[in-house]
């Protein structure tokens, strides 16, 4: 269960990137993919075609936490907080320039999904090559916001 009155944690933000996937792949490839499901190692198996679907973000993490406090400063009405959230932003190299910000680099870029790429590939190694499940075939699931 979620507090809303919380900031999310890891695994909250995994299930939510995770569920996300599931809920977009059954929407824009309801021929594709069968009964989806929401599990670990794989994160979604696709049960009636044995199919797994591991998941990742294909994003610059430091930039996606930039953004992420670039946003949650406008939502503060305490203005040292607010003022916190500016130097985290300079902290990630990306000094608070108002409402309209500039970013200095892209959200995503080709180095960010490779990086995703490879290491969805040493998960499904591990998963081949481990005590899990057998899955016939893996896909990956990259989102990029």
């Amino acid at each position: 269960m979620v507090d809303d009155l919380k900031p999310l944690t890891n695994k909250d933000a995994t299930n939510f990137t995770e569920i996300f996937a599931l809920l977009t792949l059954k929407l824009l490839f309801p021929d594709l993919y069968g009964l989806l499901a929401h599990k670990d190692r794989p994160d979604i198996i696709d049960i009636t075609n044995n199919v797994g679907i591991e998941v990742t973000q294909g994003v610059n993490p430091v930039m996606a936490a930039a953004i992420h406090e670039w946003r949650l400063s406008f939502e503060e009405t305490n203005p040292i907080k607010e003022a916190i959230r500016h130097k985290k932003m300079e902290k990630y190299g990306e000094p608070f320039q108002g409402g309209i910000q500039r970013w200095s680099r892209p959200l995503v870029s080709r180095n960010n999904i490779l990086n995703a790429i490879k290491k969805e590939s040493r998960q499904i190694f591990i998963l081949q090559h481990g005590r899990y499940r057998f899955i016939c075939r893996y896909r990956f699931c990259i989102l990029s916001r």
